[in-house]
């Protein structure tokens, strides 16, 4: 079967720009030696400048794809991760139409219950369930 090619970095690279030059390096390193008496303390960014741990469950075709996207953008220099894929498309999403992507959900999740029985056992939303 043929699969068809795509360069990951061009592909990324058509998302938003980063908002901020000092998200491109690492964050510093956290100090190892206590501070003299009356120095000021290590400045530790914001919780809100910060990213947050979420686990997500994803189809395993779905998984496979985020870590080929990363791994081809990592082969072209591009230093990518699964969590840029899953932050991108998360932002595309939530620039989207409200009512359509709610009834995107909802059929999403009927779908799913064909391949993933256990996806019942977190509740369903009702067919056609698109308003609030």
């Amino acid at each position: 079967m043929a699969r068809k090619r795509f360069s990951a970095a061009e592909m990324l690279a058509r998302g938003q720009q980063r908002t901020a030059p000092e998200a491109e390096s690492p964050p510093p390193a956290p100090a190892v030696a206590a501070a003299p008496a009356g120095a000021a303390p290590a400045k530790t960014p914001p919780a809100a400048e910060r990213y947050r741990r979420v686990t997500v469950f994803v189809t395993p075709e779905q998984y496979r794809w985020a870590r080929q996207v990363a791994l081809q953008a990592q082969l072209e220099d591009c230093a990518l991760s699964a969590s840029d894929v899953v932050r991108l498309a998360l932002e595309r999403l939530r620039a989207s139409d409200a009512a359509s992507l709610r009834q995107a959900l909802v059929d999403q999740a009927w779908r799913d219950l064909q391949r993933y029985p256990g996806r019942a056992k977190r509740g369903m939303p009702a067919r056609g369930d698109a308003g609030g």
